[in-house]
């Protein structure tokens, strides 16, 4: 009896391992987001992050994960559950090339705080977004929050930390 759940454990063993090479994520560390401005938008800076599974990476290999949810400030935006921020997920690319858009992510409020709760999530690059047998990309992303009338379009600092992850 013994030696088949040795047996058994070593199977299950082999096989969590196998998945974790396959699942295996790299993640950045944990960033402030961008200064967080009503019909404005604005972007982070450039994070380098390589993959220790694949050669190349596609935007559906790519992530960006909000860690704290923040809060728009009172008297700087207007309290409303109708609002929606947009993140655009990049990769950078060398002059002449254009940035590669990767994912738009739409983000609603609830009030005044944001809220994960209807993410929508849009793969723009199914395919490799760097030249071939480049495991490491530049991404960075841009924040734009829809105005709503009574905003005053000051600065509301960052309204929440992000991370970004590759396969």
């Amino acid at each position: 009896m013994k030696k088949k759940i040795a047996v058994s454990l070593l199977i299950f063993g082999a096989c969590f391992s196998l998945m974790q090479g396959v699942f295996a994520r790299t993640y950045s560390s944990i960033k402030t987001g961008p200064e967080a401005f009503s019909g404005r938008t604005t972007t982070t800076s450039i994070t380098n992050i390589s993959s220790s599974v694949y050669d190349y990476i596609r935007g559906d290999r790519t992530y960006f994960y909000i860690e704290t949810f923040g809060f728009l400030r009172e008297g700087v935006c207007v309290s409303d559950s109708s609002r929606k921020a947009t993140i655009k997920l990049y990769e950078d690319d060398v002059y002449p090339n254009a940035d590669d858009l990767v994912k738009t992510y739409t983000f609603s409020f609830v009030g005044r705080n944001l809220s994960g709760a209807n993410i929508q999530v849009v793969t723009n690059q199914a395919t490799a977004i760097d030249s071939g047998y480049d495991n490491t990309v530049e991404l960075y992303h841009t924040l734009y929050i829809a105005p709503i009338a009574g905003d005053s379009g000051s600065t509301n600092g960052p309204i929440y930390t992000y991370q970004y992850a590759v396969d």
